[in-house]
């Protein structure tokens, strides 16, 4: 009776597919991050439930750069659009608005390029806090 284990009948499992993001060869890229989202949104449980705890971290990871980035991208343009609409209103000189329209060509080209680094750190950062 050493060591002897105890099992309790469960339901049996059923194989986790992945969501459709990990079918992009078979949907196509842009099917493929589409129903994904609108899984994601509809049937969070079923979603989570269905995905795949092996496999790697390459596709999870690929998925959640290009929606990080184009949130931060997204979220770029609504500050920008809105500081833009606050110096028009500012009255100032010709030069002013030629030195803020080049400042803000550089802020989205710096933002380009450094958000899909700051969406990975943030990713592991905040993987390490919730799984570790």
């Amino acid at each position: 009776m050493e060591n002897e284990l105890i099992t309790i009948d469960e339901e049996p499992q059923r194989e986790r597919t992945g969501p459709p993001w990990e079918h992009m060869k078979e949907l196509g890229f842009f099917p493929a991050i589409w129903q994904t989202i609108v899984a994601m949104l509809t049937k969070p449980v079923a979603t989570f439930a269905n995905m795949r705890t092996e496999g790697g971290i390459g596709m999870p990871l690929l998925y959640a750069l290009i929606l990080g980035s184009i949130g931060g991208f997204v979220g770029l343009v609504w500050q920008t659009l809105f500081s833009a609409l606050g110096a028009l209103g500012g009255g100032g000189t010709e030069e002013i608005a030629i030195l803020g329209t080049l400042a803000i060509g550089a802020q989205i080209a710096i933002f380009a390029i450094l958000t899909p680094l700051f969406v990975i750190i943030g990713l592991f950062i905040s993987s390490g806090i919730t799984f570790v």
